[in-house]
């Protein structure tokens, strides 16, 4: 989890696996609940901080 450089808005965050996946899609079951529960602490303060989360994936279709 990093925040971004170049933030599209307050709060930017990037939650990155550490190897390489093309898409959230590739995540093993266990790197994805990982992944959810990191996301659900960040969403929680982001909801704190700034009042409002969005979540988008960039990766293949």
């Amino acid at each position: 989890m990093v925040c971004d450089a170049n933030p599209v808005v307050g709060g930017h965050i990037l939650i990155i696996p550490k190897s390489h996946l093309s898409c959230i899609g590739e995540y093993s079951k266990n790197l994805f609940k990982e992944f959810l529960n990191l996301y659900k602490k960040v969403s929680e303060f982001l909801l704190k901080a700034y009042g409002s989360v969005s979540t988008f994936e960039h990766g293949k279709l």
